[in-house]
């Protein structure tokens, strides 16, 4: 009898857990079949060739040899004491720093009069915008035309100056600069929308309640608006660096990295490596240490947000 009761009980146990165990289970793996496809194509698209790409930098594969042979670090000594990558390495430092050092106090002035209650002012930042939904291929191309020596709409103003227009493009002195130029009327738009929407997220009863302690317009400004605006700072100064050093479309389509070597960036030394010279060992390297620098730039910045923002607090 207590046998016949201990089945029945163990019976109506299992019957009451079977959907229970089912409903946990479906809960647990509903999450992940969600996250399947993202997953998919992170792996198939980012994680796999990231892992290809660091395997090749030990191989002295040409994409022309059926199979890659080990070669050691000696990729890494090629790249690291080689006059192109270092000449590469100073033009995307130059590049950078000269983006960096214009675009983002110029776009952030440009969205503090833009977030004032001027009448227009929504039409005055689509048209401060625009150019950054152009693509960079098409503006290079554009400014191509317009930098061009002899028929360029630029140098035409300038000789109606009496001005001797440079050849832009084809002066080692010029291109660089014509391309952060064109790099700068690209991207402002961007950096503008973004310190618009940091200033849009002020609490103004900070700036009130200063104001009402006898704070001034520049006090407010240096030590109220500021520090709120440290994490947009920071995080403008990050997309810009990434943005930059990734530059390759503009420059390729406008001096493709000429003349002689004056605009070969970082990303155009590892294009010429990887498909012109079929080194896919040394472009694989340089594409290693590219990442590694822009991660250490990254956490630096990050760092130093956190460091200012405790400052500020």
């Amino acid at each position: 009898m207590l046998k016949k009761h201990a089945m029945r009980n163990r019976t109506s146990w299992r019957k009451v857990s079977a959907p229970a165990d089912r409903f946990h289970l479906e809960k647990h793996a509903t999450p992940w079949l969600m996250l399947a496809p993202a997953l998919l194509g992170l792996s198939v698209f980012v994680l796999i060739p990231t892992l290809a790409i660091v395997g090749l930098s030990f191989t002295n594969w040409n994409l022309l040899t059926p199979h890659p042979h080990w070669t050691g670090l000696t990729n890494y000594r090629s790249v690291l004491t080689s006059v192109d990558f270092w000449n590469a390495m100073e033009h995307t430092a130059l590049y950078a720093a000269a983006v960096a050092i214009v675009i983002l106090p110029a776009s952030f002035g440009l969205a503090w009069i833009l977030n004032a209650p001027l009448r227009g002012r929504h039409v005055y930042r689509m048209i401060v915008f625009l150019p950054y939904v152009m693509p960079l291929a098409a503006s290079g191309i554009v400014f191509s035309g317009l930098l061009a020596p002899s028929t360029g709409l630029i140098n035409m103003l300038l000789g109606r100056m009496h001005i001797a227009g440079p050849n832009w493009l084809g002066s080692v002195h010029w291109a660089l600069i014509s391309v952060i130029a064109v790099t700068i009327w690209e991207y402002l738009g961007f950096y503008m929308l973004l310190f618009l929407s940091g200033l849009q997220q002020l609490n103004p009863a900070l700036s009130e309640a200063a104001a009402i302690d006898g704070a001034g317009s520049w006090r407010q400004f240096w030590h109220i608006i500021l520090p709120q605006l440290i994490p947009t700072i920071v995080f403008a100064g990050v997309m810009v660096v990434i943005q930059t050093f990734q530059a390759f479309d503009q420059i390729y389509v406008m001096t493709a990295g000429g003349p002689v070597t004056a605009t070969t960036t970082l990303v155009y030394y590892i294009y010429e490596q990887g498909f012109q010279f079929f080194n896919v060992g040394q472009a694989s390297t340089a594409s290693v240490l590219f990442v590694l620098l822009i991660g250490a730039i990254t956490v630096l910045q990050w760092r130093g947000m956190h460091r200012w923002g405790g400052d500020a607090s």
